[in-house]
């Protein structure tokens, strides 16, 4: 059953008024957006650290994250200097293959200009509660691709197919072999 309400609002909702609350939308939404993108950089940047961390203390590198972050950033480090070009290598082989991969998939999909992202960390002891520094990577089965709207860019989440088994035996195997050239 319906209620029937006699209220009146003390104003008129007017064209020009719902105008100025569209104009005042787009504004926010546009500033979500800039919000957005600069966080996604910045935690881009962090699981970056973290991965080139992970991956080269197994193999003896003594860098801390700290450092790591520097060097990424084009600072000085007081270092080994050969550990310094391991850290600028690794990260250079990591985002190649991995969004290389993805690139890939996405293009042959026939999505245009793909972007990739992916969340990691790095986990020190194994299930025996042994040292085992490790990495995870979690990647989403999909992209993201820049969609004009009203002349401002934004970007729109595209599902890609789930990677495969021997998609992922083939990057790993891809990574490692490259990875370990660069250490000997």
């Amino acid at each position: 059953m319906r209620v029937k309400s006699n209220y009146q609002p003390p104003h008129t909702i007017t064209p020009e008024i719902l105008n100025q609350v569209a104009a005042i939308s787009e504004s926010v939404g546009r500033l979500t957006v800039i919000s957005d993108q600069a966080q996604d950089i910045q935690l881009r940047r962090i699981n970056q650290v973290r991965i080139i961390h992970g991956s080269l203390a197994i193999e003896g590198n003594t860098l801390s994250e700290a450092q790591i972050t520097a060097i990424l950033e084009g600072k000085r480090v007081i270092a080994p200097p050969r550990e310094v070009q391991e850290v600028k290598n690794a990260l250079a082989i990591i985002i190649k293959e991995i969004h290389s991969y993805y690139k890939i998939k996405a293009l042959a999909a026939g999505i245009k200009d793909p972007k990739s992202g992916a969340i990691s960390f790095t986990q020190l002891a194994g299930s025996a509660l042994n040292l085992n520094p490790h990495l995870h990577i979690l990647f989403c089965d999909g992209v993201f691709s820049g969609v004009n709207q009203n002349g401002a860019e934004t970007f729109r989440f595209r599902n890609l197919e789930a990677i495969t088994d021997k998609e992922v035996e083939k990057l790993l195997l891809d990574i490692s072999s490259k990875v370990l050239k660069l250490l000997k």
